[in-house]
């Protein structure tokens, strides 16, 4: 009895479990499911008849497609005939193959466009076929994704293991988020009218005929195999390939396909495929950001939530939201990243102007619904809510189509999007510093209480390698006045000459080069560099800083990526010549460069501050010379307040040495890149003082300069020369050439390296505070900068003491004791107004003093001006005043 009773039991847990996994099954194979499934339905018709934004968002996307389709309604023959179909290779009553897409040349990208235009016309159809059981909708899909197969089926995809495709046949990677991606939504959308016996217009017969279910099929398993066998991983290309590998797996109509080949998006990586775990290890080990520029970088983040979000629908106990959190959590992190005017910081292949990606904050928030995750609601429920009260988000807004390399997912807006939006309005506080470890970037700004627009302080230092880097060295970034003044050289078109022997090398960003030879080799397309390091920064990212006013960075280079032999000398070094022609067996020591750079931020009223750059460099060569480069938006360079020994001379020759160098698409260039500088012009060897003017004058701001201090020292030629376009500037810079100094330092430039203070000013060059640098010397080696200001009417004086090291540095004269790497302390007459200590151990300037209190470094500051004298400090500091 007990035995029957048992096997009773085991039976009906056996039914139970199998009538689970049969109820389960049946709901994934009754299409669709892809994007949304029939469950879903009462729900979206309730959000549209009871949400404003979403009727309006409805109404605006019918009446959108309604007008689209009507050439189609017209005729049908006509309106498919617009695809780019092989006349010369029809078959007799089939349907024509495509043209095979070979390039992106003006003459082709038309035949990508329109198959772009009609699958998302296709998609739309299937949307509101959903919504409305309306078949003129389905149908009109239904011809559209016919087409597509019956001319696919007769073609042969590329065998090419790179980058070959099924149309696009040497850019899979393009192909897979403009035709691949978007095949298998239109397709699970008009399932049920295709099983409902919906028939298909076909062009080669010239009437109805089943859909070629079979086909589809095929073409389905074909995107799967490109995606999995062709490409290149350990960057962004897999996740740009995955909305196609994904959606065609889903596609399949066997459950059992589905689930073997769903393990490699999700954990299985193949040669030429990453799967989602690893991209997710990606994110965990640079800090929760994807490691390239920022296009890629977003990209990266907003397919990969949308996918996630996808198959979380799709299969909820993936649990992808609460298993990978980081990815969607990265949708935002270029919001840190912004200068005051809102453009995105400059480095490799990114691009400035950077929309905010508000779909992808709806999956991240959707997501973080369904998996109950509440830091992703909590962040991306508030930032959408905040976005949406200050007018920069629009949810009933219907964007505008797109025919790029993009997926085609925007009525998910619709679809997905939370009903309503209960998050606290919240204001994005910047930091006022931040890092990107994997371009070795150290960001620092300085906000304004009046205007930050216009008076807002921000510079970067950075330089690394990783996938669309450039072989930038050491480079900075300074913003001035509305707009990014110092800027690297931006994204120019792929491929071309001039993009791979200027844009992506040394010469064109703000940095150091070394013997004329300085250059990128090994890794990403062979101009991997090395990465600049922090030695040193104040306050730490994302840390509180213990100044109002001021901020520094302390990074290094190793500058030791050359050819097997010596670049060409400069001809006009002969120093330089004889050290670059040495023995063959000493050429690798002469190879090796060293470089420190001081980058800091000082703010001296609201309306005014400055930058110091202080550039350590130096080789192992036995004779060298160093190219302090530096290029600033505007339309031209002058030299001011200079003695008549300063003489500038037309100098054409010297950057020609590597005019001549062969040059290999993506496998050597004409390094350093400097042959594209035009009306050269320099001094002769100058050791006074030198105040240079970069003049502009913007649309929007009026009149901008940069002025530049420079305080002199031996063995120096200046250079002002004009170098290409700098990308994505502002009117009315776009297309003109960028004025840039050249500061020649024959000899190492370490024990008295290169230092400049940079000033953006307003309105003519009589603006500005600051008034005179000099440099603070002890016997003969650099200790910092005399900067003398007048703010307010009153005349003050900074002396910043930087050192290699941090040794102790005393003045008698300026009664001055400061041991440390970093410190500004602040004069008005004989009265010490404030102390900085960016990072030290000891400082004393009679009866006040700071002292570590554990031996380690510490920063303070003191501003000795307030009512009420308060020390901030981030250690432990021992101190009296």
């Amino acid at each position: 009895m007990i035995m029957q009773k048992v096997k009773l039991v085991t039976l009906f847990f056996l039914a139970t479990l199998l009538l689970k996994i049969y109820t389960a099954d049946a709901q994934v194979k009754s299409r669709p499911f892809i994007w949304i499934k029939e469950a879903d339905r009462s729900a979206l018709l309730s959000k549209i008849k009871t949400q404003l934004w979403a009727a309006k968002y409805y109404n605006a996307f019918k009446a959108r497609l309604d007008e689209e389709i009507r050439p189609y309604e017209d005729n049908k023959e006509s309106f498919l005939r617009q695809l780019p179909f092989d006349l010369k290779n029809q078959v007799a009553g089939k349907t024509p193959p495509f043209l095979y897409y070979f390039d992106e040349d003006d003459k082709q990208r038309p035949y990508a466009i329109a198959m772009m235009r009609q699958l998302e016309t296709g998609i739309d159809c299937g949307v509101l076929y959903f919504i409305t059981n309306d078949n003129r909708y389905a149908q009109c899909a239904t011809d559209i994704l016919n087409a597509f197969i019956q001319a696919m089926s007769q073609m042969k995809p590329s065998d090419n293991l790179n980058n070959g495709g099924y149309i696009y046949t040497t850019d899979h990677l393009r192909e897979a988020r403009e035709i691949g991606a978007q095949l298998p939504i239109i397709y699970d959308l008009i399932a049920p009218f295709i099983s409902g016996k919906g028939r298909a217009y076909d062009l080669g017969a010239k009437s109805m005929i089943d859909f070629p279910k079979d086909k589809a099929q095929n073409v389905f398993r074909t995107y799967i195999d490109l995606a999995l066998k062709h490409g290149l991983i350990n960057c962004n290309w897999p996740v740009l390939e995955s909305p196609s590998l994904v959606g065609n797996i889903l596609a399949l109509d066997d459950e059992s396909e589905r689930r073997q080949f769903l393990k490699y998006y999700l954990t299985i990586n193949t040669p030429h495929q990453d799967a989602l775990q690893k991209v997710d290890s990606v994110y965990r080990a640079h800090n929760g950001v994807w490691p390239e520029t920022s296009t890629y970088a977003n990209a990266v983040s907003d397919y990969t939530t949308y996918l996630m979000l996808l198959l979380t629908r799709y299969q909820p106990d993936l649990h992808l939201g609460h298993k990978y959190p980081e990815i969607p959590l990265a949708l935002d992190a270029w919001n840190f990243l912004k200068y005051p005017n809102g453009d995105v910081i400059g480095f490799g292949d990114g691009v400035r102007r950077f929309d905010e990606d508000y779909l992808g904050y709806e999956f991240a928030n959707s997501l973080g619904r369904f998996d109950s995750e509440k830091k992703l609601t909590e962040k991306f429920e508030s930032l959408l809510v905040s976005k949406m009260a200050n007018g920069e988000y629009a949810r009933d807004a219907l964007p505008p189509r797109y025919y790029g390399p993009n997926i085609y997912n925007k009525p998910l807006q619709l679809l997905w999007g939370s009903p309503e939006l209960h998050g606290e309005q919240q204001s994005i506080l910047l930091p006022r510093t931040n890092e990107l470890s994997h371009a070795g970037i150290y960001l620092q700004r300085n906000p304004a209480v009046t205007d930050n627009k216009m008076n807002g302080l921000m510079a970067f230092v950075g330089g690394g390698h990783f996938v669309h880097a450039h072989a930038s060295g050491m480079d900075m970034e300074l913003y001035g006045k509305g707009h990014i003044l110092g800027a690297y050289p931006g994204l120019a078109p792929y491929g071309t000459e001039l993009t791979q022997n200027y844009y992506k090398l040394f010469a064109a960003h703000n940095t150091v080069i070394i013997n004329g030879s300085s250059q990128g080799a090994g890794g990403w397309i062979n101009i991997g560099i090395n990465q600049v390091k922090k030695a040193a920064m104040e306050p730490e990212p994302f840390q509180q800083a213990v100044s109002p006013n001021h901020s520094f960075t302390i990074t290094t280079f190793i500058d030791d990526r050359r050819d097997s032999k010596p670049n060409t000398p400069d001809p006009t070094s002969a120093n330089a010549t004889k050290a670059l022609v040495a023995k063959a067996d000493n050429i690798a020591d002469l190879s090796i460069g060293d470089q420190e750079k001081t980058l800091a931020v000082i703010r001296t009223s609201d309306t005014t501050g400055y930058y110091v750059d202080i550039f350590r460099s130096r080789s192992k060569a036995p004779a060298q010379y160093h190219d302090y480069i530096y290029h600033n938006l505007g339309d031209k360079l002058e030299f001011l307040n200079v003695t008549g020994q300063f003489r500038l001379h037309a100098d054409s020759n010297r950057f020609q040495g590597n005019a001549g160098k062969p040059w290999i698409n993506n496998r050597s260039y004409r390094n350093p890149g400097w042959h594209y500088f035009k009306s050269v012009e320099s001094s002769d060897e100058y050791n006074g003082n030198v105040e240079a003017l970069f003049r502009s004058r913007f649309k929007d701001v009026g009149e901008v300069n940069m002025k530049v201090f420079i305080p002199g020292t031996d063995n120096r030629t200046y250079t002002r020369v004009m170098a290409p376009p700098t990308y994505e500037a502002p009117s009315p810079y776009q297309n003109k050439l960028t004025p840039a100094l050249v500061i020649r330092k024959t000899g190492e430039a370490w024990a008295n390296p290169f230092a400049l203070v940079f000033e953006p000013i307003a309105g003519d060059r009589s603006q500005g505070s600051v008034r005179s640098v000099e440099n603070i010397l002890d016997h003969g080696i650099f200790k910092g900068l005399a900067i003398g200001s007048v703010i307010g009417g009153k005349s003050f004086m900074q002396y910043i003491i930087t050192q290699e090291t941090d040794e102790v540095f005393s003045s008698v004269k300026l009664g001055i004791t400061f041991k440390g790497k970093f410190g500004v302390f602040t004069f008005l007459g004989n009265q010490i107004k404030s102390v900085y200590i960016g990072n030290g151990k000891d400082f004393s300037y009679k009866n006040i003093s700071f002292r570590s209190g554990d031996g380690k470094d510490f920063a303070a500051y003191i501003d000795l001006d307030s009512p009420k004298p308060e020390v901030k400090t981030n250690g432990k500091v021992i101190y009296k005043f």
